[in-house]
């Protein structure tokens, strides 16, 4: 019966810790920002180049992309990308 209660605090205890899972391992990423929609949009991204890349560029460079945010009122178009795994 007290294992029970001890199981959730089992399962913490690396957390509590300060031990790092691999879930929280930090990755590396950056915004973005295309001034079109078009699929044929380059994007600048300061961490990869300064000069626009296309989605597949980004992907051959080893980034993927987990958010998009159209701004249709500025006609701007922003991704976030992080450096796969």
């Amino acid at each position: 019966m007290k294992i029970k209660k001890l199981l959730p605090t089992i399962f913490l205890l690396p957390v509590l810790l300060g031990f790092s899972l691999p879930s929280q391992a930090a990755l590396e990423g950056d915004a973005c920002i295309a001034q079109d929609f078009s699929t044929k949009a380059t994007f600048r991204c300061s961490t990869i180049s300064s000069q626009g890349m296309t989605i597949s560029e980004i992907y051959q460079a080893g980034y993927r992309v987990v958010a998009a945010y159209p701004n249709p009122k500025s006609g701007t178009f922003m991704i976030i990308i992080e450096r796969q795994k």
